[in-house]
């Protein structure tokens, strides 16, 4: 039997030692509020006394799903052993408060550098992160933490729980196992929500529109394609730029549907410029991963060609080169069906950090884009020179395509031209623009 007794006293969990004495642990009761009136305590006094304070709200990663798996007692468990582990690391002014299920929070007075933060969230993690037998069940528990700065992000303790909280989620699959709160993430993601609104709205009411830029063949100047890029308007006319919205769109899944419009709009457009008897030999799209795991971009896309009486050899899908090497079986099932069908397949911003000559032999391509951050260099530097005159020849002994993105200058489109390259697109050459601009430009290239 354990020497060690546990009671109840004034609503106080103690402990008895061998002698009998009583001393409080670390653990303060839990009460109405869902801070808990003894963090706010040490949070109020510090602030009355002009004292900085840090309050970090840490919590058992994966509580949730120990719980889903065992049982809510399992649960009760694991906080009691995670509370016992933690308690010769505490200090008795710094006592741990259970705000919530798998959830506690801890007062740090005086930490006045993000070293001394560090410091204390480094003793909880690594105190409290470990293997543990619960109910004779072997597991692991993984702390993080989120932590607030009293008065600086806020003088109010309900406001200072909302913003650890904030920076816990904002963690999210980072290997760091602390975050302090900061407004300009607040903000961002505040943004992010106001963005997913707008994309939702904009969609309603038709305020996305596609820009083409053209692509032209580099031995003789003609057009040879266009790639479709998409804009969003507001509601007062200006436009946001894709860095914007397009990185959230691809976070919530919103880019499936965006994805779905911009392929048919892209088709109707071909389709209008083939009506007016104007050359456009294909279109060119940007396909998500995301587009490219739902089931229906086959579909989608034989159905917008059929609607518009297009081919699928009328249309190109540009890739990253992520995507082709993270891809799963069903992405690859995918692409070849898409390649099967007619639809050309480029690998976009080819040599930017996933690049493996390798993959280009086996799968199933037919274009690579080379970056812009190669052109960006011609001239400057002879390997560069080199390398790009390199991938020309690699490029046509496997028979794929090449196109060279961001030609800015006559030098670099002269370069394109001796090492025998393709297909450019640049702003030296032309602006993505709206359609009306875009017909233009191919009236006049087409008169003699």
């Amino acid at each position: 039997m354990s020497s060690e007794r546990k009671i109840r006293q004034d609503g106080k969990v103690v402990h008895l030692d061998p002698r009998g004495a009583t001393s409080p642990l670390p653990i303060a009761p839990a009460t109405s509020s869902e801070l808990g009136a003894t963090l706010c305590r040490e949070l109020l006094s510090a602030r009355s006394m002009g004292q900085s304070a840090q309050l970090l709200v840490f919590r058992i990663s994966n509580y949730h799903l120990l719980v889903d798996t065992f049982g809510p007692e399992f649960g009760t468990a694991a906080e009691t052993a995670l509370l016992k582990q933690l308690r010769g690391l505490l200090r008795r002014r710094e006592p741990a408060q259970r705000i919530q299920p798998g959830e506690f929070g801890i007062v740090g007075r005086g930490i006045r550098s993000e070293a001394a933060l560090k410091a204390m969230a480094d003793r909880i993690v690594k105190g409290g992160t470990g293997r543990y037998e619960i109910n004779g069940v072997p597991c692991r528990l993984k702390l993080e933490i989120g932590a607030a700065a009293c008065p600086s992000d806020s003088d109010q303790p309900e406001e200072l729980l909302h913003f650890a909280r904030f920076a816990l989620r904002e963690l999210g699959d980072s290997a760091d196992s602390c975050r302090s709160f900061s407004r300009q993430d607040l903000n961002r993601r505040k943004a992010m929500f106001r963005m997913e609104a707008e994309m939702e709205k904009a969609l309603e009411e038709q305020r996305f529109v596609l820009q083409y830029q053209p692509q032209f063949a580099v031995s003789t100047g003609a057009v040879s394609g266009m790639e479709a890029l998409v804009r969003l308007e507001r509601s007062d006319g200006s436009r946001v730029s894709p860095a914007e919205f397009i990185p959230i769109a691809e976070d919530n899944g919103f880019i499936v549907r965006l994805g779905y419009w911009i392929i048919r709009e892209a088709c109707q457009q071909l389709a209008r410029w083939r009506q007016a008897g104007l050359s456009v030999p294909r279109i060119s799209l940007n396909v998500s991963p995301r587009q490219l795991l739902d089931a229906r971009l086959l579909e989608v896309t034989e159905a917008a060609a059929a609607e518009t009486g297009l081919s699928m050899t009328d249309l190109e899908f540009e890739i990253t080169e992520r995507c082709m090497l993270e891809q799963s079986d069903e992405v690859a099932g995918t692409l070849t069906a898409l390649r099967q069908r007619g639809v050309r397949l480029a690998i976009d911003d080819f040599g930017t950090g996933y690049s493996s000559f390798a993959y280009l032999a086996w799968q199933p391509m037919d274009i690579v884009k080379l970056d812009r951050s190669f052109l960006a260099r011609v001239g400057e530097d002879d390997r560069t020179d080199a390398v790009i005159q390199g991938m020309v020849s690699m490029a046509r002994q496997l028979g794929l395509g090449l196109v060279a993105e961001g030609v800015e200058n006559e030098q670099q489109a002269n370069f394109l031209r001796a090492v025998g390259c393709d297909v450019a697109q640049g702003f030296a050459l032309a602006h993505p623009q709206d359609p009306e601009a875009i017909t233009q430009l191919l009236i006049e290239s087409e008169r003699p």
